[in-house]
């Protein structure tokens, strides 16, 4: 009887044993099923990634929501509405002046001013937090329109004015920032900026004919922005150290606009623009 109840006990722990081993499997059999659909995530999960790397930057995407909403509710103004929203420098400190900054001539107009806010703004929102980002963009707006406006007489509508001083911050703080926009190509920022300011540059230098783009306004924004940014961080080595490379490649973009005839930056400006 002993030896019958002994052998019963062994074989019931057996039991035991095997469905704690059977259990252990079907664990870990589940575990690695779900490390290989963590590999391969699903559409939903990588929209939501995305989603969710373009609405970091809330203060970047929130003025581009505003610019979208902007656009598509002016396609319904009237000719004589629309004309009365564009600022001119007898609207200094009027609703036009506001107005004007997210206010667009066409859908490329538009979408050129987006990409550049989406690519600068970042870099300076993820530098400088939301609250000293929207500084900047409506410090450049405001200081855009002042210089081209006040001192020049000029007017006219679109984000460029801010955009550029977003593009002085960008390319200040942080040169070597990467960017795809150009045909998937990683290009340093830098070099994207100084292509677009110089096509402001030479707008100025060789105008052509028809030629609408303010680039007194453009760089009146990127010049503020440049000494804001040095007024607020005065002790920052890092700002130095990007002054002197934006130094070096504004030398180096003179240069090569001399030496090669008919250079254009505008069309080079162009070019980045088709491709992104």
């Amino acid at each position: 009887m002993f030896r019958r109840s002994k052998h019963k006990k062994h074989s019931k722990r057996d039991k035991r044993h095997e469905r704690a081993k059977e259990a252990r499997e079907h664990k870990i059999k589940r575990r690695r099923a779900k490390h290989r659909e963590s590999l391969i995530e699903t559409e939903t999960q990588l929209v939501k990634k995305i989603a969710g790397w373009i609405f970091q930057a809330k203060g970047t995407a929130l003025l581009i929501i505003i610019n979208l909403v902007v656009y598509f509710i002016s396609l319904g103004w009237s000719e004589e509405f629309f004309k009365s929203m564009i600022f001119m420098p007898d609207k200094l400190f009027q609703m036009p002046q506001v107005a004007s900054w997210f206010m667009h001539a066409n859908l490329t107009h538009l979408i050129g001013n987006l990409i550049f806010l989406f690519i600068f703004g970042r870099v300076v929102e993820r530098r400088f937090g939301f609250i000293k980002f929207l500084l900047i963009y409506f410090c450049a707006a405001f200081t855009s329109d002042i210089i081209a406006g006040f001192v020049f007489g000029q007017g006219g509508i679109g984000a460029s004015g801010a955009i550029a001083g977003l593009i002085a911050a960008a390319i200040i703080i942080a040169p070597f920032y990467l960017t795809y926009v150009v045909f998937g190509i990683p290009t340093p920022i830098v070099v994207l900026g100084w292509i677009a300011m110089f096509a402001d540059i030479t707008g100025l230098i060789a105008p052509v004919p028809g030629d609408n783009v303010g680039h007194i306004a453009h760089l009146a924004g990127f010049l503020a922005i440049t000494v804001l940014i040095f007024v607020l961080n005065r002790k920052d080595k890092d700002l130095k150290f990007g002054l002197l490379i934006n130094f070096i490649t504004m030398i180096f973009a003179g240069a090569v606009y001399y030496i090669i005839p008919g250079m254009s930056f505008n069309k080079i400006l162009s070019v980045f623009q088709k491709s992104a």
